[in-house]
């Protein structure tokens, strides 16, 4: 969790929001806004993978019901379909907002430039190619509230690497 206020101009919507509705301070003198989507910040960079990209936000749009702010990072896809794709979202939901990078900068550019734009906010970081499940954030909200020395929660998946539920032998 950052403890600096980034304000980025593109977030002057959600700002003028947040005053309209009142502010207070938290702990670190940053103003936490009144409004539950300014919370959590997803962040989900976008390489090509129209399909699976399709998938994600169509699941997370669908069964996520704790408030958020969806950052949509493409990072220079070469699909043509992406831009609309990404559009579309960022037209359909308020929460949504979109960044497009002029030029390939990879994963890790990507994502540090979603941190930055989170400023304050808790951050998740979701892959493209994500199905999320029922409740999943509030799940990993929870989990991240639930103790003040927590600083990093990591769901298990059916298919991540290190980060997959072991199998029995």
């Amino acid at each position: 969790i950052s403890r600096r206020c980034i304000r980025p101009k593109w977030q002057s919507i959600f700002i003028q929001i947040a005053n309209e509705m009142g502010s207070k301070k938290n702990g670190a003198g940053c103003e936490r806004k009144a409004i539950a989507f300014m919370k959590i910040s997803v962040i989900i960079p976008v390489y090509n993978a129209y399909e699976e990209l399709r998938d994600c936000l169509e699941s997370l749009v669908k069964k996520t019901q704790t408030p958020y702010r969806l950052l949509l990072i493409d990072d220079a896809s070469t699909d043509v379909r992406i831009r609309p794709l990404l559009e579309q979202y960022e037209r359909a939901y308020p929460y949504a907002a979109t960044v497009f990078n002029s030029k390939n900068s990879g994963y890790t550019a990507t994502i540090n430039k979603g941190c930055l734009l989170a400023g304050s906010d808790d951050v998740v970081l979701l892959n493209s190619d994500t199905q999320v499940t029922y409740n999943w954030l509030k799940k990993m909200s929870d989990c991240a509230q639930s103790d003040p020395r927590v600083a990093s929660v990591t769901p298990l998946s059916n298919a991540a690497g290190v980060f997959s539920v072991p199998l029995k032998n």
